[in-house]
Parts: C-alpha cells; structure tokens; sequence
C-alpha cells in the first residue's frame, strides 16, 4: 500500500462524510498541500454533504489572516476585522 494511495483514500473518505465538523478552523497557518487538500475536500462536500466549522475569533482570525492562513477565504459573508 502506498502512502500516495491511503492520502487518496482519507480525502474521499472525508469527502463522504455525512457531517464533518472542523474545530477552530484557521488556528495555526496551512502549508500549501494542506491548504490543497481543504479545497478538495470543500469542493467534493459542496452542495452534496454537511460541513460545520468553528472559527477562531475575529482578533485572533484577522492575525491569522495576517500571518497566511485561509480563514475567512473560502466563507463568503464572513465578517473581518480588517
């Protein structure tokens, strides 16, 4: 089994999820392949599966934002400290 085909497997896994809940989304900044791999997830739920986030506070949000992190990038209408 290859590592490229169990990362496969997890991301369709998630992907058919029923719920997915994501706690204190945009904490700590994403990597680039994370940040790949969040899309791809959002992209296969949307419109077919539920996603619940948690977000951090806007103060703490908008430093993140500040720092490279994708919270409030992907959530349209989603208030900003800015």
């Amino acid at each position: 089994m290859s590592c490229r085909g169990t990362h496969a497997r997890v991301l369709a896994r998630l992907a058919k999820v029923d719920v997915l809940v994501i706690d204190d989304w945009g904490l700590a900044p994403l990597k680039e392949q994370e940040r790949r791999d969040m899309l791809e997830i959002l992209e296969d739920r949307y419109g077919n599966r539920s996603t619940l986030m948690t977000i951090i506070s806007t103060s703490r949000r908008s430093r993140a934002m500040n720092s490279g992190t994708l919270v409030g990038k992907w959530i349209p209408g989603m208030p900003s400290n800015r």
